[in-house]
């Protein structure tokens, strides 16, 4: 069993490997009602704000951000081809890892 430091470690590659990767041309913008720019850019702000407070606590409204975006990922992927495939798939598994790793922040749920 791997433990914390190995997937923050490996989250964290997934998540530079991401932002160094340019969004795919040549995908449809909206695939099984999924308008990927939009799940983009909402995945991409949980998960920039999950690595900058120390890979341990998200606030509820990003963790229901991210579990609602995986499962519209997951619709969405069997019909998404090549690169960007690859790109979405990555961040498919990025999402995923926070989820199984994060804890939600008791802060935000006393509120």
């Amino acid at each position: 069993m791997k433990n914390n430091e190995d997937d923050a470690m490996s989250l964290s590659e997934l998540y530079v490997a991401h932002e160094q990767a340019l969004f795919p041309r040549n995908c449809g913008l909206t695939i099984k009602g999924v308008f990927l720019p939009y799940l983009d850019t909402q995945l991409s702000g949980c998960i920039s704000s999950y690595l900058r407070h120390n890979k341990t606590t998200i606030d509820i409204d990003r963790y229901l951000v991210l579990q609602k975006s995986k499962a519209e990922l997951e619709m969405a992927l069997p019909h998404i081809k090549n690169e960007a495939f690859e790109y979405f798939s990555r961040l498919h598994q990025i999402a995923y890892l926070i989820l199984e790793e994060a804890s939600i922040s008791q802060f935000e749920l006393n509120q």
